[in-house]
């Protein structure tokens, strides 16, 4: 096995973590909605550990949109890799030609099942957010009667090219389940992606970066510059691999920035401020300053992942490996089975478990079906 085969494996171990991440993220979304930001002001008062704690570095452990900033740069990254080893434009054509399809069909897929279980009346939201406290996140989802005409759309075109945000509309009802909103970063991203190495990645060294910075400050407020962190990592990692090698000295330095940087949360709760929201850029908002510190985060991390070689080590063992080959169906599958499967199971178990115990009764159930339909 070459030393680059051992690298993407690594990336792969990463994708696999990352997607934990985001399963994380959500399941304090429904259960511990104080600890990530999801609950009312009234309710983080009354719990103000929690609250205290969503504004600390702790947060990174359920650290979601440092994972899909992670995505982000990784798909950057490995989308490019076959452009950078050949510099032949035609690779640049199949993944333009062959990126929505392989997105499209499993999401699809996943809406499909959503809109299935809505019509079925298995996805008690907002039963379980009036006793969790999730009104933020939970409670607004799926309270709209599902068509199989709207879920069709929203799964072919609607996820990928009108956004989850579109002007006048509800955003909880016109994707069916919440995380794909990443969609839309992944499906133009990689058509900015294609564009920018058909312009500017066979232009000799120095003209092609600065290409990737004048493209990175046009995306500069937006998930997509993570996408031109990535082709830059991969153009140097296999074009002048010195550079990169040449970070080895100051790993421990550049973990220390990717875990601050990844921590970077700004204020949710009034009352509870975060010490981040003192750092900011002038025109920028506090959610600016955070997309933009998480995005360099991922990048310094997979930075790490390239020239480390025990961290290489770790993300190649099999469970991790394993993750990183099931992340996009696991990204999929959590919150259709998050809101019926675990909210059911809540519903039922509660008035016997209790509000403490019951979730720690179901969330293991809860993985071990995820991880097994997945």
């Amino acid at each position: 096995m070459n030393d680059g085969t051992q690298r993407f494996r690594a990336l792969d171990g990463l994708r696999g973590l990352a997607a934990l991440m985001v399963v994380a993220q959500h399941i304090c979304a429904v259960f511990v909605p104080v600890l990530v930001g999801a609950a009312p002001l009234a309710l983080a008062r009354r719990q103000p550990l929690a609250a205290h704690l969503a504004q600390t570095p702790f947060i990174i452990l359920v650290g979601g949109n440092l994972a899909v900033c992670t995505f982000f740069v990784l798909s950057g990254f490995v989308l490019s890799a076959a452009f950078h080893r050949s510099r032949q434009r035609a690779r640049l054509v199949y993944t333009a030609a062959a990126r929505y399809p392989r997105l499209m069909l499993p999401v699809l897929a996943s809406i499909l099942l959503t809109a299935s279980l809505q019509m079925l009346h298995l996805l008690p939201s907002r039963a379980v957010a009036q006793l969790t406290g999730s009104w933020f996140w939970l409670a607004p989802q799926w309270q709209f009667p599902p068509t199989w005409s709207e879920a069709v759309y929203a799964g072919a075109w609607r996820v990928f090219f009108h956004g989850p945000y579109l002007a006048g509309q509800d955003p909880w009802r016109i994707i069916y389940n919440v995380s794909l909103w990443t969609m839309q970063v992944e499906i133009i991203g990689s058509f900015i992606l294609v564009a920018l190495l058909f312009v500017a990645g066979r232009w000799r060294g120095r003209w092609r970066a600065i290409g990737y910075a004048v493209a990175a400050l046009v995306c500069i407020k937006s998930y997509y510059v993570g996408f031109i962190f990535g082709i830059a990592l991969c153009d140097l990692w296999t074009s002048r691999p010195s550079v990169l090698k040449a970070v080895r000295p100051w790993r421990w330095w550049l973990l220390g920035l990717a875990l601050g940087l990844g921590a970077w949360q700004r204020t949710v709760y009034r009352g509870f401020p975060t010490w981040y929201d003192r750092f900011r850029l002038p025109g920028w908002s506090a959610l600016d300053m955070q997309i933009l510190a998480h995005l360099l985060a991922a990048a310094a991390i997979i930075t790490l992942m390239l020239v480390w070689g025990r961290p290489q080590r770790w993300f190649e063992q099999p469970a991790l490996q394993w993750l990183g080959r099931q992340s996009f169906a696991i990204y999929l599958l959590h919150v259709p089975l998050l809101g019926g499967l675990a909210g059911g199971l809540y519903l039922w178990w509660r008035p016997s478990l209790g509000p403490v115990a019951a979730p720690l009764v179901v969330v293991p159930v809860f993985l071990a079906a995820l991880l097994t339909l997945s």
